[in-house]
């Protein structure tokens, strides 16, 4: 695939397996894709974006059930399902991405696609505390449909509701990431859960997420990558992404000090540091698309 324009630099709906994703784009130039985390959303990647829209048409999409995208059932929230869906929606706005960069679970999407081969342009990928670790008795393909029975019943998927809903939650997870989250990202997430979608959403990618596949197809990856790492990340410890690094063919891993698990809104101007000097190391190729007027991803 080879794209051949810049998409209206806005929001955008894209329709892929029944799903519609709400997706936002800005800028011009190669094309970025940051995927956010469980429980994220577009929001959570807006203050990397600024610093990214003058030298790269930079696309964020929302998962499906989180923010404003739709919510799939609740089986179909897996790593899998994801890629697919990343896939779907850059083929629909006709880009080609140069580089994806992915936070926590939002990387292994990202490493998912590139293993796959669904983007043969792509230079590099980028990932920002990667979710890496495996939970080995959730990945027994029994264990994991007894927990897709019983962690999907109407009555666990309610309490989820419930808690998500109470005004401690959210803030009391946030704090216990690491860092110094700031409490304008506080109030954000916050927002985002008050949508029992967005809750379930997240809850069900903890569900339904197998990472086994993905981290034996590792040594294969066929472009480089590059692990940033947040020194007080509380949620994935540094030895996840230096133990995937290890493995993989072409993998450099940097450190951000003092930074938890949500470095991209904690820290967004060394997590776009770190994008730039990706998109500079690669040069130019003639799938890129041209430059044009710089424009923020919209809010």
């Amino acid at each position: 695939m080879t794209a051949t324009a810049v998409p209206a630099a806005g929001t955008h709906s894209v329709v892929v397996d029944g799903v519609t994703w709400h997706v936002e784009v800005g800028g011009g130039g190669p094309v970025v894709v940051l995927l956010h985390g469980t429980g994220g959303a577009t929001t959570s990647w807006h203050d990397v974006a600024e610093r990214l829209v003058a030298h790269a048409t930079v696309v964020i999409p929302d998962f499906p059930g989180h923010g404003r995208s739709t919510m799939p059932r609740f089986e179909r929230l897996t790593l899998a399902d994801f890629s697919r869906g990343v896939a779907g929606v850059c083929a629909a706005l006709g880009v080609a991405p140069a580089v994806l960069a992915g936070h926590s679970a939002g990387a292994a999407v990202a490493l998912q696609c590139a293993v796959d081969g669904v983007f043969p342009a792509l230079r590099h990928v980028v990932g920002v505390n990667a979710a890496l670790a495996a939970v080995p008795w959730t990945e027994l393909p029994a264990c994991a449909a007894l927990m897709r029975t019983a962690f999907g019943s109407p009555l666990a998927l309610d309490l989820v509701r419930r808690l998500a809903a109470r005004p401690g939650t959210v803030p009391g997870l946030l704090k216990s990431a690491g860092g110094a989250v700031p409490e304008a990202v506080i109030a954000r997430y916050a927002a985002l859960f008050r949508n029992p979608d967005h809750a379930v959403a997240a809850y069900g990618m903890t569900v339904n997420w197998r990472l086994a596949p993905l981290l034996s197809r590792l040594p294969t990856l066929p472009v480089p990558t590059t692990f940033v790492i947040g020194t007080d990340d509380r949620w994935t410890p540094t030895a996840v992404s230096a133990r995937a690094a290890r493995v993989l063919p072409h993998a450099t891993v940097q450190t951000i000090a003092g930074a938890g698990h949500l470095v991209p809104e904690e820290r967004p101007d060394a997590v776009a540091a770190a994008i730039l000097a990706v998109l500079r190391d690669a040069g130019p190729r003639a799938h890129d698309v041209p430059p044009g007027p710089a424009a923020t991803a919209a809010a």
